[in-house]
């Protein structure tokens, strides 16, 4: 099976799928490359080359007991471009994998590799601050801990529909039973020392920097990244594409996977010449 070797020795599974551009994919906290699996063989199939990998402590990666904060996963994510000699790459991240591709292009930007970003349902300051009264405080963070600590399972049984809107989209009780499957793959403790790190990280300063051009896209009904995450992110890159979507949560990759992938790759072929200016899009996945 493929690996690679970060820059602390831990060894991390990737897939590498095809030929042409490359499209890499981060996935998010406790879920692993093949909850990409709706996704890839989309893009794959429009003659682009996509890449994804188990992150430390996922998957069939390694779990070194170190690592989990956002210096260290950009490094391993620049391990992974370097590896496989990769450029003119789009990074495409979920959730904190969205927060995970921000910290690589403020420490590795420089180097050029990357040439798009898309960040789904990605946070930028969770954490209540004075000039950020809509975040949440450390008690409500400690609180939701709490409950996964004393109970993963449950907390998972009485949250998973809040992820999908299964009656909405009409996700099945396999897709549901298929994600419990991917996500208990992960340490109890990997979860809650990542999901502190993402609440304590304030990453506002770092989007202002990005020059790329980036596609934001943020349900309007997610109960993991509040909405205004995705606002505030769009707003402060010039060159970004922001994308809605109207009653779609966190888990749109799945429940509303042909827009998404639609969107995805309207942007991909997108000629970056035409992408200087600041667009907002509202898009409809109830039609």
């Amino acid at each position: 099976m493929p690996y690679f070797t970060s820059k602390d020795d831990t060894s991390l599974y990737y897939t590498d799928w095809g030929k042409g551009q490359p499209l890499v994919f981060v996935h998010a906290l406790a879920m692993n490359l093949t909850f990409w699996d709706y996704t890839i063989p989309f893009l794959n199939a429009q003659g682009y080359r996509c890449v994804a990998y188990d992150q430390r402590g996922h998957g069939k990666s390694d779990e070194p007991g170190k690592g989990y904060d956002l210096d260290t996963l950009a490094e391993d994510l620049h391990s992974l471009l370097r590896h496989l000699n990769l450029k003119d790459v789009i990074l495409i991240g979920h959730s904190i994998g969205g927060m995970e591709i921000i910290r690589y292009h403020t420490l590795f930007g420089k180097e050029g590799l990357v040439s798009k970003l898309v960040l789904i349902g990605t946070p930028d300051c969770l954490m209540q601050q004075p000039d950020h009264p809509m975040g949440w405080t450390p008690e409500l963070l400690e609180t939701g801990l709490a409950r996964i600590a004393n109970d993963y399972p449950k907390w998972w049984e009485e949250n998973i529909d809040a992820f999908y809107l299964p009656e909405v989209f009409n996700v099945s009780e396999g897709i549901k039973s298929w994600t419990r499957m991917i996500m208990f793959q992960t340490r109890l403790g990997i979860i809650l020392d990542l999901n502190r790190k993402a609440f304590h990280t304030d990453a506002r300063k770092e989007v202002r920097q990005i020059k790329l051009p980036t596609l934001v896209m943020h349900g309007d009904k997610d109960a993991s990244i509040p909405f205004w995450c995705g606002e505030s992110i769009a707003g402060a890159i010039p060159s970004s594409i922001f994308k809605a979507y109207p009653g779609a949560a966190h888990g749109m990759i799945i429940s509303i996977k042909e827009q998404i992938n639609k969107d995805l790759l309207a942007f991909i072929q997108m000629p970056i010449a035409l992408e200087g200016t600041r667009k907002h899009a509202l898009t409809s996945n109830m039609s």
